[in-house]
């Protein structure tokens, strides 16, 4: 047998010879004392922070995105419409630029 499993395979041998303890269930009162504290906390604290920083994260985020693509394709339009004659280079300007 492996010597690193030895003592994990000594604490299942003891967990499966042990006792099951049954756990009773917490009163009601004490159950509806912890949920109406959680109900009255609320989104407070840190987390409401961090969710309202997120959220407006998120939306500036998509409003840029929104704004690239439409600048993007505002640009391929003017691309595509423009005159081919004007954008056509002379044989001496293509030879130069590979030089």
């Amino acid at each position: 047998m492996n010597h690193a499993n030895e003592p994990l395979d000594r604490l299942f041998r003891a967990a499966s010879n042990a006792e099951a303890m049954l756990v009773d269930n917490p009163p009601f009162g004490w159950e509806a004392k912890i949920l109406r504290a959680v109900r009255e906390q609320g989104n407070s604290g840190m987390a409401a922070a961090f969710a309202t920083l997120w959220r407006r994260g998120f939306a500036c985020a998509f409003a840029t995105a929104v704004m690239v693509a439409s600048v993007s394709a505002w640009n391929m339009n003017a691309s595509t419409s423009a005159d081919p004659e004007r954008l056509a280079m002379e044989p001496v300007e293509i030879y130069q630029a590979l030089k």
